[in-house]
């Protein structure tokens, strides 16, 4: 009643493999009708459905992910580049063109980390457990 179905059967999946990661002893393992009736799906996930990709996600996503990423990142940067080509010669640029540089390239890597992750059907949640 409180949760899809999706949800839970992702979030014991989730809990399973933290069981398994750290070796949980059979005795320690919440039994399934304690585990549903404590919500326990909400500390197995706990922005709901949703992973946002930051930072450490990123770092931490396969090697694949890591792939896609860093040619983003590059094909952003490269871009960036050829349309600022005038003022990178000339010397004119500035602290804010390259904070909009890096941003750029920060957006690509997300992107093309989300695009990874949808494209592979990879579950993140279960990653981070």
């Amino acid at each position: 009643r409180h949760a899809e179905a999706e949800t839970l059967i992702r979030a014991a999946r989730v809990y399973a493999a933290q069981c398994k990661r750290r070796n949980t002893q059979e005795r320690y393992i919440t039994l399934a009708r304690n585990w549903l009736k404590n919500h326990a799906w909400e500390e197995a996930l706990p922005n709901g459905d949703k992973i946002e990709l930051t930072g450490s996600i990123l770092r931490d996503l396969p090697g694949g992910a890591q792939v896609a990423m860093s040619r983003a990142e590059r094909a952003a940067e490269d871009s960036w580049d050829k349309e600022h080509e005038d003022l990178i010669h000339s010397g004119g640029l500035t602290g804010a063109l390259y904070i909009e540089r890096s941003q750029r390239a920060r957006d690509a890597r997300r992107a093309a980390a989300a695009d990874w992750v949808a494209a592979h059907n990879y579950d993140v949640a279960a990653h981070l457990s």
